[in-house]
């Protein structure tokens, strides 16, 4: 599908860190690489309240219902972004609960969302 062999791990050399519009560069140079016409999609992103070296990004399809819409984190690692989770459900969140975090719950629920099976003390 399309959008969801974003590569985990890739890194950018966009900087400096706090900059949305430097993530969706990135993530529209990737979907670029993966063969997607830059005509076809829309990135959207949005930088972390609880820490400006996370960043979620939306990736809308066009016409609308042609492919799934992808939700993703990047985070800001030594002068550059790299894409750590990317998906369409749960993105971020451990496979069980006992998983391993991928991005830090709080910043998920910065973000309004939540992991469905972890237990906070914390209201999504």
């Amino acid at each position: 599908l399309a959008g969801s062999r974003l590569l985990f791990g890739a890194t950018s050399n966009i900087q400096p860190t706090g900059s949305v519009a430097g993530v969706v560069e990135w993530v529209t140079e990737q979907l670029q690489l993966e063969g997607s016409s830059k005509s076809t999609f829309t990135v959207t992103a949005r930088l972390s309240t609880v820490d400006n070296h996370w960043a979620k990004y939306v990736v809308g399809w066009s016409p609308p219902g042609t492919a799934r819409t992808v939700l993703g984190y990047t985070e800001f690692r030594r002068h550059q972004w790299v894409i750590v989770a990317s998906g369409y459900s749960n993105v971020g969140c451990p496979v069980g609960p006992l998983g391993r975090i991928v991005v830090p719950l709080a910043v998920i629920q910065g973000f309004g969302l939540y992991c469905p099976h972890i237990q906070t003390s914390v209201s999504p």
